[in-house]
């Protein structure tokens, strides 16, 4: 049989954050949702979800937006094999979501499956 088409996400939250107090905001992703930074899109990220900050997970997951980003910063910087982490593309994507900590103007997402 023909395989089904992969549903579209439906976005259920986006946050802009433009503010420290924003960074500070507690987030919840429901265990199949996905968090997404759209505008850290690219060719593997395409819009409109973009780069994917947190996958969907056993159980739901709640932090801060600034933790969501330093956590996946850490995970990109120490967690992976280091074949991957010493790439240029991950150095920098990393190197990005530490800038975002400290810029803002940016939008978090949250997307449940469609």
């Amino acid at each position: 049989p023909p395989e089904e088409a992969a549903a579209e996400p439906m976005l259920r939250l986006s946050l802009r954050v433009e503010s420290a107090a924003e960074l500070d905001q507690v987030v919840r992703k429901e265990a199949a949702e996905r968090l997404s930074l759209p505008e850290l899109s690219d060719e593997e990220s395409p819009l409109p979800v973009g780069w994917v900050l947190a996958e969907r997970s056993a159980a739901p997951v709640s932090g801060t937006v600034r933790r969501f980003l330093l956590l996946a910063a850490h995970q990109l910087e120490e967690e992976l094999p280091e074949s991957y982490r010493s790439l240029p593309q991950v150095r920098e994507l990393a190197a990005s979501l530490r800038r975002l900590v400290v810029e803002r103007g940016f939008t978090l997402c949250v997307w449940a499956d469609g």
